[in-house]
C-alpha cells in the first residue's frame, strides 16, 4: 500500500510539473519597483464618478513624475470592524470606510504571451478573477496603513492561466516549453458587507460600492512555488524565478498598479433617505391623530344621528 501511494505521489508531482502557471506578488506597496497604490472612498461631491491614477506624492516617491490625481475621498481602512455581521452599507454612515476588513481587493488578469502589450480594447470584462490573489484592507497603521490592501499568502499559488511553462511530460524531455510570462491585469475592490459579498459580481448585483484600477501590464511572471518542472534528465526541479510585483512594460511604456477610488450607485444614495414604508406609516399616524381630534369635537351625550352622520361624512 505504501509503495502504491508513493507511485501515485510521484505521478502527481510529474503531472503537476507539466503545467506551471506564472505567479505574481500581490502587494500594493513596493516603491523601489514603482508600485505605491491606495484605494480611496468615493468623492463625497461626486460619489458616482470613479477616479484612477496615483497622487502627486506617490508619483514623486516612486520616480513616476511630480503630478497626479487629487482624491476627495479618504484611504479605505485603518481600523477593524468588530460589530455584528453581515453589515448594511447604509448602516454605518461616514465611519464605513474606516473598516478595512469590510472591503476586499482582488487581482483580475489575462495572459498576453505574444508580446509585452495590453490587448487593444482590453476592459475588466476581458480579464478573469484570480481568487488566490484576494485580500482585505489594512485594519491598523501597521505594515502599509489605510488605503492599502494586505498581502495574501496563497497556498497553493496557482498563478495566472496561460502563462508560465509546460513540459512535454516525457522522461527525457529537452526542457519545459515556454508559454510566456506577460499578463494584462487590474485590481478591483468592493464592499464585502462582513462576508455577504465574496465576489465582485455579487457586490455589483447588490449595488454596493466598488471600483477598479486602470489596466496595466505585468512582466516576468514566475513559476508557482507549489509546482516543479523537470530538468533534461526528467528529474523535478524547484522554481528558479522570483515572483514579480504589480508592474511591467507595455509597448515600451512603464506600467504598474495605480491608485483608484470606489463609486456609490444612485440607488445607494437614495436608500439613505426614509423608505416609502416609513413615510406611509407617518401619514397613517397623522391621519389617525386628526381623525381622533375631529371626533372629539362632537358634544358629549349628543343623540342626534344626523349630526353623527354629518361628522362622518365630513371626515370621509
Amino acid at each position: 500500500m505504501t509503495r502504491k501511494m508513493a507511485i501515485i505521489g510521484l505521478i502527481m508531482v510529474c503531472g503537476t510539473g507539466t503545467y506551471a502557471q506564472g505567479r505574481v506578488t500581490f502587494m500594493p506597496f513596493e516603491p523601489f519597483y514603482g508600485v505605491d497604490a491606495q484605494v480611496f472612498s468615493p468623492d463625497p461631491g461626486s460619489p458616482g464618478v470613479e477616479e484612477q491614477g496615483n497622487t502627486a506624492a506617490q508619483n514623486e516617491a516612486t520616480g513616476n513624475g511630480t503630478s497626479g490625481v487629487t482624491y476627495a475621498g479618504t484611504p479605505i481602512g485603518g481600523s477593524s470592524y468588530t460589530g455584528t455581521t453581515p453589515v448594511s452599507f447604509s448602516g454605518l454612515g461616514a465611519s464605513l470606510y474606516t473598516y478595512g476588513n469590510l472591503f476586499t481587493a482582488e487581482l483580475y488578469a489575462l495572459s498576453t504571451t505574444t508580446s509585452q502589450s495590453i490587448p487593444p480594447g482590453a476592459t475588466l470584462a476581458s480579464l478573469s478573477p484570480l481568487t488566490q490573489y484576494q485580500s482585505t484592507f489594512a485594519t491598523s497603521s501597521a505594515q502599509f496603513g489605510p488605503g492599502y490592501f494586505d498581502e495574501p499568502n496563497p497556498i497553493p499559488d496557482l498563478g495566472i492561466p496561460g502563462t508560465g511553462y509546460i513540459g512535454s511530460g516525457g522522461k527525457f524531455q529537452t526542457g519545459p516549453a515556454y508559454l510566456g510570462n506577460n499578463a494584462a491585469a487590474a485590481v478591483v475592490a468592493w464592499f464585502n458587507g462582513g462576508g455577504q459579498f465574496s465576489t465582485l459580481a455579487a457586490a455589483q448585483a447588490a449595488g454596493v460600492p466598488w471600483g477598479q484600477s486602470a489596466i496595466f501590464e505585468i512582466n516576468n511572471l514566475a513559476e508557482p512555488a507549489s509546482v516543479m518542472t523537470q530538468d533534461n534528465n526528467g528529474f523535478p526541479t524547484p522554481p528558479q524565478v522570483a515572483a514579480p510585483f504589480l508592474e511591467g512594460v507595455s509597448d515600451g511604456t512603464y506600467t504598474c498598479l495605480q491608485s483608484f477610488s470606489l463609486t456609490e450607485s444612485p440607488e445607494l444614495n437614495a436608500s439613505q433617505v426614509p423608505e416609502p414604508s416609513t413615510i406611509a406609516l407617518a401619514i397613517i399616524g397623522a391621519s389617525a391623530f386628526l381623525f381622533r381630534r375631529r371626533k372629539n369635537t362632537i358634544p358629549k351625550g349628543s343623540n342626534n344621528p344626523a349630526q353623527g352622520c354629518e361628522e362622518r361624512a365630513t371626515l370621509g
